[in-house]
């Protein structure tokens, strides 16, 4: 077995939760998304109102620990990153088949 784990083919549940965590605590857009953004086959959210959500929900959590808000380029940058998808409607950008949360009672503020 330490063959596999030195090889990198046997991995620890716990090592897995424990870097997820340390992932989601140092990476406040992988929180937003986790907290207040669901996948929704067939929505559209507003790239504007999706940041301004993203906005008021690091306001809330800044206040604990100091963290800065990424730009509104940054910001959707690192959603693509993430695997979502930016469309054109009309004049304006939109993210598509995914939901915000708190559209449904789910990330209150």
């Amino acid at each position: 077995m330490l063959l596999l784990v030195l090889l990198g083919l046997f991995q620890f549940k716990a090592i897995d939760e424990a870097t997820e965590r340390y992932e989601l605590k140092n990476n406040m857009l992988k929180r937003f998304m986790k907290e207040c953004v669901e996948i929704y086959p067939g929505s559209k959210v507003g790239a504007r109102k999706s940041y301004d959500h993203y906005k008021l929900w690091a306001d809330t959590k800044s206040a604990n620990n100091n963290t800065r808000l990424i730009s509104e380029v940054n910001f959707s940058e690192r959603m693509e990153d993430l695997g979502l998808t930016k469309d054109r409607l009309k004049h304006n950008k939109v993210y598509v088949d995914i939901k915000l949360k708190n559209d449904v009672g789910g990330c209150n503020f």
